[in-house]
């Protein structure tokens, strides 16, 4: 199942990768995280910012906790959709533990989020704490 949800990112086919998602749980399959990411992956890349946050919700609800690349890919995809405040939340939310470089990645996604949207000042914040 992961090959083909793979193979959806790279065939820009985010809404095949939605559906073979939920066939996967319907047939009572657990996607893990690879899974996830892969539809994320393909959300984003499609500009489809609810279905991202739907899938990450999905993704908590199954009891698979999101990784640095569902952040990210969460936190891109609502930051280019100008939704500072979403990928502020979202941010927010990534645990600190562990901190990987999708998290670097994160933080400039989501403070040029916030400086696209004139909120430089939250941008600043954002980035005096993670000093």
């Amino acid at each position: 199942c992961n090959a083909e949800l793979s193979a959806c990112w790279n065939g820009h086919a985010w809404q095949r990768a939605v559906q073979l998602l939920g066939i996967a749980q319907q047939d009572r399959l657990q996607p893990d995280k690879i899974s996830f990411n892969a539809v994320i992956s393909s959300l984003e890349r499609a500009g489809a910012w609810r279905g991202v946050l739907d899938a990450v919700r999905e993704m908590l609800a199954a009891g698979t906790a999101p990784d640095g690349i569902s952040y990210l890919k969460g936190i891109s995809a609502v930051g280019n959709a100008k939704k500072w405040q979403r990928a502020c939340a979202l941010f927010l939310t990534q645990p600190r533990a562990g901190l990987t470089r999708e998290h670097d990645a994160a933080i400039t996604a989501v403070t040029t989020s916030c400086g696209r949207t004139g909120q430089w000042q939250m941008a600043l914040r954002l980035l005096r704490s993670e000093e």
